[in-house]
């Protein structure tokens, strides 16, 4: 729990200090004008910028990968038996934010956490933590700071209730998720997946059986598209 909570600060302090950097030092800004952007921008910013979620892990694809990430997980993203169906949604509701539709989004990250409540037969599990994040992220951005809090405190729940183990920085669910993401995202980053995919293995041999199922049905769904 100790090195989690390091990894939040850490990320935290990043944030503080580039907000100090770009806002609060501008002489241009009166003393009122800075106060005010604290509880409204500052503080926000440093809890959301925290999570580990889609909103957080530097996915910047270009238009044309997000479509064809959309067109690829459609066929995967349906079938019941898929033991990933909910970290396939909760990767379909980040590319339709991107492409713009927070309201097609929300819609699939509610689906993702219906399909980790019916796999996993409760809603307290550790891979809810990425979902959840997703939602507290949208729902923060489309206004609904109600809403956003709430998922908030159901991520900060589940820290408690499920320690990442002493020697790691997060929980082998979040590093699996992370992992086949940026996998799906950047071939440059395979090597950073294989990593992850690694710590995840090592702390929950049991994700080796999920993960070896899903990567296996990523290369026939590659195979079909190039070959097809």
């Amino acid at each position: 729990m100790e090195h989690e909570i390091n990894k939040w600060i850490d990320a935290v302090s990043a944030v503080k200090r580039a907000l100090y950097r770009s806002v609060l030092v501008k002489r241009e800004l009166s003393q009122k004008a800075k106060l005010s952007i604290y509880p409204s921008t500052y503080v926000p910013t440093l809890i959301y910028e925290a999570l580990q979620c889609h909103f957080t892990w530097d996915l910047e694809p270009t238009k044309s990968q997000l479509k064809y990430l959309r067109y690829a997980l459609e066929d995967i993203g349906t079938d019941e038996g898929n033991v990933w169906l909910g970290q396939i949604s909760n990767l379909k509701g980040f590319i339709h934010f991107k492409l713009g539709s927070s309201d097609k989004a929300l819609s699939i990250f509610r689906r993702a956490s219906e399909t980790f409540q019916r796999l996993k037969n409760s809603d307290d599990d550790p891979w809810f933590m990425v979902n959840f994040g997703n939602l507290a992220w949208l729902n923060h951005l489309m206004g609904e700071d109600k809403k956003s809090h709430d998922y908030l405190s159901k991520v900060e729940a589940l820290m408690r209730e499920y320690s990442a183990p002493p020697e790691e920085e997060l929980h082998p669910e979040v590093y699996a998720e992370t992992a086949w993401t940026l996998m799906k995202f950047d071939k440059e980053k395979k090597l950073q997946a294989a990593e992850l995919f690694q710590r995840a293995v090592m702390m929950q041999p049991g994700i080796a059986d999920q993960l070896g199922q899903i990567i296996c049905r990523d290369n026939i769904e590659c195979l079909r598209t190039f070959t097809g």
